[in-house]
């Protein structure tokens, strides 16, 4: 690769199977397009068969503790039409295959690389299927491991443009870490450099409007675009309809309290009377 390449920036892994440690076993991948994602968790998938076949290793240093049972991939975007399946439908195949392998794996070492999942739906539904799996790994593969509940385990690499997905390292601040691919916007937001280093902590950027302008989109089109996006970062509709339904909901019990609590059922001696009066008073709701 560094022969290929006029300048390639190397960088260091560190995926030990100690939690208690604070070793991570999911390293979260953020950053902006074309910077480097792909490159950092494919490269480890073969530095890793490379290493385990006794082959050189483009490397400083490299210790391979234990050697990995199984390499699980998830990469790319490409559909079998002649099948009838989708690109989302093919990403989830392939998750569905990594998880069936892991479920009957009797070793504790097993390397899954994770580039881009839940992409061809919706925003909420792929960013809630890719949470999801991440914590299905955490919790099924991970923490069960420190008490021996089962025995496949798992380190992980995931890359991801959910930028919510980096709040898992809050959950499971011993397991799941968050590291970026570094990137530097010029003053005028004009211009994007890549760095291609890998850093710690979450990028809350991906600048794809950036990327659309260095691939020379029509600058009317770019200007809509940053319109758009700035219009969808304040744009909380399910919230406020989730909270209106729930003033309407909340409104409509207390006028339900206060109209039973106002029927003169007190007044009222015969047990088959109050129940005439209840199912009428509630007739009436069901008229209005």
């Amino acid at each position: 690769m560094e022969r290929t390449t006029e300048s390639f920036v190397p960088n260091d892994y560190s995926l030990v199977q100690d939690y208690r440690n604070n070793n991570s076993g999911l390293i979260l991948v953020t950053g902006p397009n074309m910077g480097g994602k792909s490159t950092y968790i494919r490269a480890l998938g073969a530095l890793a068969c490379m290493a385990q076949i006794g082959s050189f290793v483009p490397a400083e240093t490299c210790e391979l503790v234990h050697p990995f049972s199984s390499i699980l991939c998830r990469v790319g975007a490409g559909d079998a039409q002649q099948k009838g399946i989708s690109t989302f439908m093919a990403e989830m195949l392939e998750a569905s295959s990594i998880l069936q392998a892991l479920e009957y794996s009797n070793s504790s070492r097993n390397l899954v690389i994770i580039d881009e999942l839940g992409r061809g739906t919706s925003t909420f539904d792929g960013f809630g299927l890719a949470w999801a799996i991440s914590e299905y790994l955490v919790k099924r593969y991970m923490i069960t491991n420190l008490s021996k509940e089962h025995s496949g385990g798992v380190v992980a690499l995931f890359a991801t443009h959910f930028h919510e997905l980096t709040a898992l390292e809050h959950s499971y601040p011993e397991i799941v870490k968050n590291c970026h691919v570094t990137a530097h916007k010029s003053d005028n937001a004009q211009q994007l450099t890549f760095l291609y280093e890998i850093m710690d902590g979450p990028c809350l950027e991906s600048f794809g409007i950036q990327v659309a302008e260095m691939a020379h989109c029509p600058q009317s089109m770019i200007e809509n675009a940053k319109r758009k996006a700035k219009e969808l970062e304040c744009f909380d509709y399910k919230f406020r309809s989730c909270e209106k339904n729930k003033k309407l909901k909340k409104d409509k019990d207390e006028k339900f309290m206060r109209e039973f609590q106002s029927l003169p059922l007190k007044n009222v001696v015969s047990p088959e009377e109050k129940v005439r009066l209840v199912k009428s008073w509630l007739g009436d709701l069901t008229d209005t």
